[in-house]
């Protein structure tokens, strides 16, 4: 608890100044003997509050660097010395075309990982993260056609990477010729050729689809290769024989293929557990060729998808790294200094950009002498007003306090530090008017510093009674101020204490500085 009474040097520096102020500005010593005049001061009840004052500059507390995350190069800066800024507010933009060329990359590289997966298991991409790993491998059908052949058996090993059927389109097939130089003068592609097959009566109608104008040596002569694709009334098949018609005769042609053959590949390994097709059945785009199960299709899939899931999050990573082109401030607050004020720099992770500053809270640090110093406490409160902002009171308090003095032209002070809150609209730098709140007393009697005075180690006041005659009294007081004390016995409010006098009644030599605590203790 705060001690309330002074000791020896303080209440003698109080009465000396006290009692000098009073001799110099309420009294003139007549040059010749008079009646003895005297100035008096009633004793009063009302509030005493004891501070302490100082003024220093006011800066803030916290400030954060704006930095870059990442290399490249500072397009533009957003931003100027003593803009406000939020928490998150884009602050400047970098650009590094390598990342984004990775990113990209990356981008593609996940995309097609999660279509093989989703091919080899029938499903769309985006749902082969869900799928459980050990319900197998279907492998299905790529379009519509009819199975031209099944190149596996159940319960063998299918290895990835591996034909396991041909899928083919019978509904047409293409049927090649070569045609001598001088019969090719009248074909044309998409013109109308009709043929008669050998392995039944009747004619085809086909298109010319390719004629090719480069002639081919062949048995001794030039020829020119011709395809022409045909409608298929179901009996054609590779290998049979044609003869196309034309003006001046025949020409000789085989059917080639089918018009669309496609071979089915295994996207995965694993036992083939099931064939629900048969070789020359008809299907349709997405029916089941083969199913593939057992251990190796089990890690297979799961595997796959570790290999996704890490791909996306390195994908992820990489776009919280472009995320990173964007600059932006790390608190609330004002920009406090601006090093790189423009784009057009090539710059590293990590470097500077701005410093921001947050003004919400600023710092300030005041010099003590050391009669008050032993009367602050970290935690106590204060008052701080700025000459900037009239009529407004900023709360602070204190937050550190010196343990070595220094000397300050023969002074010895001490720095107390505080901080000060609500100071958004305040400015670093500006001066603050400090008062930190020590003790107070309400509703006491108060007398004037100047009337208080010491005698043998006893403080004392003299008292004008109603007669006029002069009364010496013994007073103890508590909380002291600069200008009043608090009385707590020895005087009665209404009561008049003399401030001074045309004559000097008090004895500075009772004022001694060796004396010991002239003040009793008491005050609570």
């Amino acid at each position: 608890m705060l001690q309330r009474i002074l000791g020896a040097v303080v209440i003698a520096a109080l009465l000396i100044t006290g009692g000098a102020y009073a001799y110099r500005t309420l009294l003139t010593v007549p040059e010749t003997e008079e009646e003895i005049t005297y100035a008096t001061t009633e004793v009063e009840r009302g509030d005493l509050h004891i501070t302490v004052q100082g003024s220093a500059n006011l800066n803030p507390r916290y400030s954060e660097q704006v930095e870059a995350r990442s290399d490249g190069t500072l397009e533009e800066v957003l931003i100027e010395q003593g803009d406000t800024l939020e928490e998150g507010e884009v602050v400047a933009r970098m650009s590094s075309e390598a990342l984004l060329e990775e990113l990209e990359q990356m981008e593609r590289e996940l995309d097609r990982a999660r279509e093989e997966l989703g091919m080899a298991l029938g499903v769309d991409p985006q749902e082969a993260l869900d799928m459980d790993p050990n319900q197998g491998v279907g492998i299905t059908a790529p379009m519509d056609g009819r199975v031209q052949s099944i190149e596996v058996d159940e319960d063998h090993d299918v290895d990835r990477a591996s034909v396991v059927a041909e899928i083919i389109d019978d509904s047409s097939v293409l049927v090649e010729a070569e045609f001598s130089q001088s019969q090719f003068e009248d074909i044309k592609e998409g013109m109308t050729l009709e043929m008669y097959p050998d392995a039944f009566s009747g004619t085809v109608d086909g298109e010319v689809v390719d004629a090719n104008p480069v002639p081919v040596p062949r048995d001794n002569r030039y020829i020119h290769e011709v395809t022409v694709k045909a409608d298929n009334p179901g009996l054609l098949q590779p290998g049979h024989a044609m003869d196309i018609s034309l003006g001046s005769g025949t020409v000789e042609a085989e059917v080639a293929g089918y018009s669309d053959e496609t071979l089915v590949w295994s996207q995965a390994e694993g036992t083939a557990v099931d064939i629900p097709v048969r070789e020359w059945e008809s299907v349709q785009e997405g029916d089941t060729l083969v199913v593939l199960g057992g251990s190796d299709t089990r890690d297979f899939i799961y595997d796959e998808q570790i290999r996704i899931e890490d791909k996306q999050r390195e994908v992820e990573e990489k776009r919280q790294l472009e995320d990173r082109l964007d600059i932006r401030s790390p608190i609330d607050g004002m920009v406090g200094h601006v090093m790189i004020p423009e784009g057009g720099h090539e710059i590293s992770e990590g470097q500077n950009i701005a410093a921001i500053v947050d003004t919400s809270m600023m710092s300030a640090t005041i010099e003590v002498d050391e009669v008050d110093i032993v009367n602050l406490d970290q935690g106590m409160e204060a008052e701080v007003t700025i000459d900037a902002f009239p009529g407004e009171v900023f709360p602070g308090e204190v937050t550190g306090i010196d343990m070595m003095g220094r000397d300050e032209e023969g002074v010895t002070v001490y720095r107390v530090q505080l901080d000060v809150r609500d100071t958004d609209r305040v400015s670093p730098g500006m001066t603050g008017n400090v008062s930190i709140f020590v003790d107070e007393a309400e509703d006491v009697l108060l007398i004037p510093i100047e009337s208080v005075y010491a005698e043998e180690d006893q403080v004392m006041v003299e008292v004008l009674e109603d007669d006029g005659r002069v009364e010496a009294r013994e007073i103890e007081v508590g909380l002291i101020g600069p200008r009043y004390a608090e009385v707590q016995s020895g005087l009665e409010e209404g009561e008049d204490v003399i401030t001074g006098s045309t004559e000097d009644l008090l004895d500075q030599e009772d004022l001694d500085e060796d004396t010991p605590g002239i003040l009793p203790q008491g005050g609570g």
